[in-house]
């Protein structure tokens, strides 16, 4: 009987459990802390914007037609802002490929949600969850599940192995422990990032919003970003209310700011309500957010974003049983390109590619995905790195700065397309092209515009 362990029930590991009942495998094993895949975890209370990366998984899965109804089709990224006075405008993003595919905006909760009623719907008792359970180790080459609360491990012995338990990785500690490989083998890769300074932390409003003096923005499928009356880096913020797929659906509202923005030293419910109060005159601010939304602000520790990194290897046999790491667990960064979740759900399918080629052997699975991955790790957080950290404005100028480099050279890709390429940020919406490859084409466009900004200037000085 093959068995697969799966330690991790986010969106990865539960994709994978699906994925591995699709291949007929007998005995798939789930292992998840939460208490359930519908648990609300605040710090872990934002949305994703699931694009064709991975699609790809889910229309594997038979799955991308349901993203209609646990989301909500992002119309090129377009979003209406609302200033402290209470105008509005609706901003078309020029940042958004318009050959890119469909994209869908989802609350993490409801993506859960549909990969584990999709498990419900298919499970003929091959899939066993252990909600509210923990990978505790591995002892004699068994794979230990510890409950919560107390009592009686289980082990399991699996054919295969995956870590989709995120940037804190359990399974990549029992590898390193265990494989005989060495610390450096799985060693994390950390390189700096503007936005990785970053906190956040995350609020909810009704799916309804309305507006101080009366009218309301009613369209639950509509992005929102209200803007703050406060201009001082120390005061001045956004709310960005994303879309809800229905109208009694909350709306998730992140707060990104830098750690000396005072929101993060208020101390009370009523000292955050007051300050929202005061920089966001455009909203019935104690109508919009609750004094419980408040006092959970309060209560949750402002989380900042992990710098991007990698695990330098992300296969080995662990007691004889191959293990690979998968997701946050391979690779994680902030969310400047939206690839978090795309980037874990296209592991899975890559997962399955090497399986169907291997005939379904999980060693040389394995091995064949860390030799084609490794690479791309790599030139994934390169790219995270450089191509839109200063999307959130913590850094006005540096923020005008970057958006003059993509129109220019924009403008020069669409005068000169067989010489100058797209801009990086539309380059990673291909999902077509390998990160490997966009990287490469990323620093020779680098080089190509130098040329041609160099031509130009000594071209004045000859004029001159």
């Amino acid at each position: 009987m093959r068995t697969v362990f799966i330690s991790g029930g986010g969106p990865a590991g539960l994709a994978a459990a699906l994925l591995f009942l699709q291949r007929g495998w007998e005995r798939i094993v789930v292992v998840e802390k939460s208490a359930s895949a519908r648990a609300f975890d605040k710090n872990k209370g934002f949305n994703y914007l699931i694009d064709a990366r991975g699609q790809k998984l889910l229309r594997h899965l038979g799955l991308a037609e349901r993203l209609g109804t646990y989301g909500v089709e992002n119309d090129r990224n377009n979003m209406t802002i609302v200033m402290a006075d209470g105008s509005s405008k609706v901003f078309k993003s020029p940042f958004w490929d318009p050959k890119r595919d469909c994209a869908f905006w989802a609350r993490r909760e409801n993506l859960q949600m549909l990969l584990s009623d999709a498990i419900a719907e298919r499970n003929d008792g091959r899939i066993e969850m252990f909600y509210d359970h923990v990978f505790a180790g591995i002892e004699g080459g068994k794979f230990v599940v510890r409950p919560n609360g107390g009592g009686a491990d289980v082990l399991i012995a699996p054919d295969f192995a995956l870590g989709c338990d995120g940037l804190r990785s359990g399974m990549r500690d029992a590898m390193i422990a265990h494989s005989g490989l060495g610390a450096g083998a799985f060693e994390r890769v950390l390189q700096p990032s503007p936005s990785a300074k970053l906190f956040y932390k995350v609020l909810s409003m009704p799916a309804f919003v309305p507006l101080t003096g009366g009218g309301a923005l009613d369209d639950n499928r509509m992005a929102y970003a209200f803007v703050s009356r406060h201009k001082t880096p120390a005061e001045a913020t956004m709310m960005v209310a994303y879309p809800a797929a229905g109208a009694d659906e909350p709306r998730t509202v992140n707060i990104i700011r830098l750690p000396e923005h005072v929101i993060w030293g208020l101390e009370t419910p009523e000292a955050v309500l007051a300050f929202l109060e005061d920089a966001f005159p455009q909203l019935p601010l104690r109508e919009v957010i609750s004094a419980q939304e408040a006092e959970d602000f309060v209560a949750v520790k402002a989380t900042s974003f992990p710098p991007p990194q990698y695990t330098r290897t992300c296969f080995a046999r662990v007691g004889g049983v191959p293990v690979l790491l998968l997701g946050d667990a391979a690779h994680a960064f902030p969310p400047d390109l939206g690839l978090g979740v795309n980037t874990a759900l296209e592991d899975v399918f890559i997962l399955d590619g090497h399986l169907a080629a291997a005939g379904d052997e999980p060693g040389a699975a394995g091995a064949a995905f860390e030799a084609a991955q490794a690479g791309e790790r790599a030139a994934l957080v390169k790219l995270v790195q450089c191509v839109a950290p200063w999307q959130y404005n913590q850094t006005p100028w540096r923020l005008k700065l970057w958006a003059l480099r993509f129109f220019a050279v924009r403008g020069l890709h669409r005068l000169l397309p067989f010489w100058v390429d797209m801009p990086a940020v539309l380059l990673v919406q291909q999902d077509g092209l390998t990160f490997g490859e966009i990287w490469r084409r990323v620093v020779g466009n680098r080089v190509k515009v130098g040329v041609l900004m160099g031509a130009l200037a000594a071209g004045v000085v000859a004029l001159v």
